[in-house]
């Protein structure tokens, strides 16, 4: 496919094991999975991760009273007005409650973006997965159009993939820190695009597919 290309110095990259380049290169085979799907893996936090399209704020022990908010300055905006005390009523936080902000379940295809030689120290080298194998990307936003458009989902009887999900987006990951403090601020919005700081080396661009409906089994 034209969205695939010789490797630069610079682009998109999609790091595997070379045992699995034939399906890709070959078959058109790619693999996508779902933010639950990540959030549930075991093992070390690389693959898996547990805050996968989700925010944890850790507010202390605080109350909330009608007057008086002090949990709306750590939420996202999208949520600052949901938590609010009436009539003269308290919400009180115990010690060592946490608050999970979860986006709704998506799709990624993840491939990373930047220097090549750089790149590769981390996910074929400093990685626990220690991929062996790299294809270029010669445009994202080409690939994800093919697989939405063309695709389909082998594991759901060869469903087109525009019928399982609604749309896509790309887009660069931005890193954070994703178990907030008060001391951090405001929280950021739980996104398929936002990831804990300590996976920023793995420089991250990606293809989020939104589902029509909930799918019972990874795609």
């Amino acid at each position: 496919t034209k969205a695939l290309r010789p490797l630069l110095a610079k682009g998109i990259y999609k790091f595997l094991h070379a045992q699995h380049a034939s399906a890709v290169l070959e078959a058109g085979t790619v693999k996508i999975g779902s933010l639950s799907h990540y959030r549930n893996l075991e093992g070390d936090q690389w693959i898996a991760d547990k805050l996968e399209g989700r925010v944890v704020i850790e507010p202390g022990a605080i109350t909330i009273t009608e007057n008086e908010d002090k949990l709306t300055p750590l939420l996202p905006h999208s949520l600052r007005n949901h938590v609010r005390a009436e009539s003269g009523g308290t919400i009180t936080y115990a010690p060592g409650v946490k608050i999970t902000i979860e986006h709704p379940d998506a799709y990624i295809f993840s491939a990373t973006i930047g220097d090549l030689t750089k790149l590769k120290d981390v996910m074929c080298r400093d990685s626990a997965e220690r991929y062996d194998a790299c294809i270029g990307i010669n445009s994202i936003e080409h690939l994800a159009h093919r697989m939405f458009f063309r695709g389909r989902s082998l594991n759901l009887n060869n469903t087109r993939m525009s019928r399982l999900f609604s749309g896509f987006e790309c887009s660069p990951v931005k890193y954070d820190i994703l178990s907030r403090t008060t001391e951090l601020g405001r929280a950021p919005e739980a996104s398929p695009f936002l990831k804990d700081v300590k996976f920023e080396a793995q420089s991250e661009y990606r293809i989020a597919f939104w589902p029509r409906q909930p799918i019972a089994q990874p795609t």
